[in-house]
């Protein structure tokens, strides 16, 4: 199995960000649970940042549909590593409310950095989005 971390600017038309992240999680959970990945989503600052986690064909396809998705711009992989379980295993794909914790490590991240800067970031951020995925959602 394999974890992806990818971060991008969000392209959401203006004035209906909560139904298209809505519509984003819904078409996600159905279909990520079909193909067996599991993950989680947090958008903060008009940047998505998430986090994939399955066997690498159906990750990889996945990536290749966010890449082609108009909703994405400035896609940007972070990080791509085998483990040996899931994060998210129950979460067909959780959506993590942005606290304070993280407010500027998505825009930190969507712009080119030292490998040293970017590898804390994402483990920061990592870290926030499965501590957060542990508590109950409220969406979906």
């Amino acid at each position: 199995m394999i974890s992806l971390l990818y971060v991008s600017r969000a392209a959401l038309q203006p004035g209906s960000e909560g139904e298209q992240i809505d519509d984003i999680l819904a078409v996600a959970r159905e279909r990520n649970a079909k193909v067996g990945v599991t993950g989680a989503l947090i958008l903060d600052g008009g940047c998505f940042a998430q986090l994939l986690e399955g066997e690498a064909p159906a990750v990889n396809q996945l990536m290749i549909d966010i890449l082609r998705d108009r909703r994405h711009s400035e896609v940007r992989i972070l990080e791509v590593t085998s483990i040996a379980e899931r994060r998210f295993g129950g979460r067909a794909m959780a959506l993590v409310a942005c606290a304070p914790e993280p407010r500027g490590h998505l825009e930190a991240l969507a712009r080119a950095g030292t490998d040293a800067e970017t590898g804390a970031a994402v483990r920061g951020l990592v870290e926030y989005m499965a501590r957060c995925a542990e508590a109950p959602e409220r969406r979906g």
